[in-house]
């Protein structure tokens, strides 16, 4: 969208088909994903790519600093050795800054020679602005940083401006972005990179006073790793996460100790941080994006968790899965995961606990809906399988590690019993594939989480909330519920009924085989085996094996059609059909007379 893989590209706030991306050389391109259309709005269309910073009008470097703030009208801002807005969606301009850099006007002979001090460089003029970040708490509030280690700060939209630098910030210090509060308007935080002069220290300060004082906030980051972003948690005070050039950090005291928050990132440069609702997400040096889904339980954590601890969930929606994926994708198709689907439920465990740990769902009346043991690992159901087990994942028990756990409960209730389940044509490598049916979502309403280790049960409530593009009303849900319940309850009778006929039927082999040369057991062989062709005539007559029955009127013709009919029901949030009505009496009937 922008000029270079390197710089901004930020939609446009109330409407994303709107991106504005900086390029090199000053460019900034609006880009139209109605259209397609790509138009070239900078603040001044001279590229200086390749110009000597002392011969151009407007000094840019490789990365040009973009910003739009997120106050109505949305001005956007633009950075070069001065800084440009326009309200207008880049139709015109206005500078609102003399030259923020630490150029010296008057400076001689800037325009001679190729090599330079730092200091002089400086002075001639070669820095610009490296980083921009309008205030979400004031429309006129703005922090700028340089490239040659200065921030300014205005309050009046660039009327006037402070130079609000720390102490003892060296020349030629990145200020490589630089993070506006969003519950403080005095509270800022600055990410500082000196690696271009070898220098790989971290550097980040933290001001609550609007850059009078400033204070350093490195401890607990690497002592080579220089700082990329750092961004403040906009619901909690004080928890902050920081991109280093040695992974990602987090801190909960607003910067006076960091802790790693590299779970399975991959160890490389984190350049930049967002936080989108509750989910965290990292842009890596060369290694994509990532994207940490649900960061509320770390809004939650106070201080060191003594015993076992069950965190708030945040609300979870009845999202289900895109049902119309192709067939198996080969396992060298380029892909990525969706967020885990359900509610993400976290906990924390001490070091040593005796006993299960069991998490259990309960329903708005009571009911338990799921529970889930710590020494029990659930087994896949069985079903036919027509890819190889890199499309599966095994199914494993409820975590139970020292320290932090997650459990993503996937809306549903019990998986209805059958002699076998199906596949769909869908299947991801390495991302679940599930057996179907697999159960319906439960109704939307309040429920309560259950964590019981060690002794001990903590509760916490959990919102379950339609997806928000469905407008099913309850009624048919529930209309829906009560038929998947009794879909289930005689697909149950279906399953034991045909397990029974095979039990009898294994246990007339064995027995056959335990009479076998015992002297007088020549009669009980033979009444043995006269049952068990009687069971082998009823197996052929209702069909009571698995798969490849024929008729109507067997139970596995019957399960045959009650099983699809559960997966129907449960694949869409919709009242049943007259035909699905009609279709489960029928087959209900010959249920009963099976």
């Amino acid at each position: 969208m922008g000029g270079d893989e390197r710089d901004y590209d930020i939609p446009f706030p109330g409407d994303p088909d709107v991106v504005f991306g900086s390029g090199l050389g000053g460019r900034l391109s609006r880009w139209d994903g109605r259209t397609g259309q790509v138009s070239n709005v900078a603040p001044w269309p001279v590229s200086t790519y390749g110009s000597r910073p002392t011969s151009v009008r407007y000094r840019t470097t490789w990365i040009t600093p973009l910003a739009i703030s997120p106050l109505p009208p949305h001005a956007i801002y633009q950075g070069a050795q001065v800084l440009f807005r326009s309200t207008d969606g880049g139709q015109r301009w206005e500078t609102i800054s003399p030259d923020l850099s630490g150029a010296v006007p008057g400076t001689p002979d800037c325009d001679k020679g190729d090599v330079f001090s730092v200091s002089r460089a400086r002075a001639c003029g070669f820095g610009v602005i490296s980083t921009i970040a309008p205030s979400p708490r004031e429309k006129d509030l703005i922090w700028v940083g340089t490239d040659d280690g200065l921030v300014r700060l205005t309050r009046d939209g660039g009327k006037s401006w402070q130079n609000v630098t720390p102490p003892g910030l060296a020349e030629w210090s990145r200020l490589a972005q630089i993070d506006a509060s969003a519950t403080a308007a005095g509270t800022a935080y600055a990410a500082v990179d000196r690696h271009r002069t070898d220098d790989d220290r971290p550097y980040l300060y933290v001001t609550h006073d609007f850059g009078k004082t400033w204070r350093a906030a490195t401890s607990g980051l690497p002592a080579e790793g220089w700082v990329a972003v750092v961004r403040q948690d906009p619901v909690k005070p004080g928890l902050l996460f920081a991109g280093t050039s040695r992974g990602a950090f987090v801190s909960f005291d607003d910067g006076g100790t960091w802790q790693p928050l590299q779970l399975n990132l991959p160890t490389t440069g984190v350049n930049d941080l967002t936080i989108h609702g509750n989910d965290l997400v990292a842009a890596t040096e060369g290694r994509s994006l990532w994207v940490l889904d649900d960061i509320s339980p770390l809004r939650h954590l106070e201080g060191a968790v003594t015993g076992a601890t069950l965190l708030p969930p945040a609300t979870a929606y009845r999202v289900g899965a895109n049902q119309n994926r192709d067939t198996p994708l080969p396992l060298d198709e380029p892909r990525t995961f969706n967020p885990p689907a359900g509610a993400i439920l976290d906990y924390v465990l001490p070091a040593s606990v005796h006993g299960p740990v069991v998490l259990e769902i309960v329903d708005p009346k009571g009911q338990v809906v799921r529970s889930f043991r710590s020494d029990e690992t659930p087994k896949r159901p069985e079903a036919s399988q027509y890819f190889a087990n890199d499309w599966l994942q095994a199914p494993s028990a409820l975590p139970a590690r020292p320290g932090h756990n997650r459990f993503v409960w996937d809306l549903r209730g019990p998986r209805p019993r059958a002699l076998e389940y199906d596949y769909s044509i869908a299947a991801v490598p390495g991302a679940d594939t599930p057996e179907l049916p697999q159960g319906i979502f439960v109704l939307p309403g309040t429920y309560q989480v259950r964590l019981t280790a060690d002794g001990r049960t903590a509760t916490q409530p959990l919102r379950v909330a339609m997806d928000p593009r469905v407008k099913t009303p309850q009624a048919d849900l529930v209309a829906q519920h009560e038929m998947y319940a009794a879909v289930s309850q005689a697909l149950a009778r279906s399953t034991d009924a045909q397990e029974e006929i095979e039990a009898v039927s294994t246990r007339l082999k064995a027995l056959d085989g335990e009479l076998s040369g015992r002297p007088g057991s020549a009669a009980l062989q033979d009444a043995a085996k006269r049952v068990a062709a009687d069971v082998a005539g009823f197996q052929s007559a209702r069909g009571a094996g698995r798969r490849g029955a024929r008729g109507e009127d067997n139970l596995a013709a019957i399960a045959a059609v009650l099983t699809p009919l559960a997966t129907d029901l449960e694949g869409a949030d919709r009242a049943p059909t007259a035909p699905q009505r009609e279709a489960f009496d029928l087959y209900r009937k010959r249920l009963d007379a099976a």
